[in-house]
């Protein structure tokens, strides 16, 4: 990454509907939130899900995509999502 690009924070996060736990890291340019990546592993499977912003020149957000990806650990099979792309 390049020097503008920071990893702000590391938190270990649970989402409500599920009991696994998650590692999520927060990156920033500027100070704007732009990317957040969230890991978890279990026996079965490795799970990622990245998000990634984008903001309009005031700084407003202008939308966000989602990709999460699944890893079956023992086949190291691979399935991703199409990346789903949100604007508020």
């Amino acid at each position: 990454m390049s020097n503008e690009v920071n990893k702000i924070k590391t938190e270990v996060v649970k989402i409500s509907n599920d009991s696994m736990l998650y590692t999520a890291n927060y990156f920033c340019k500027d100070t704007i939130l732009f990317k957040t990546k969230s890991k978890t592993k279990n026996n079965i499977s490795f799970t990622e899900q990245i998000v990634n912003y984008v903001y309009n020149s005031d700084k407003t957000l202008k939308q966000s995509s989602f990709l999460n990806q699944y890893i079956d650990v023992k086949s190291i099979d691979k399935i991703s999502s199409t990346p789903e792309i949100i604007t508020p």
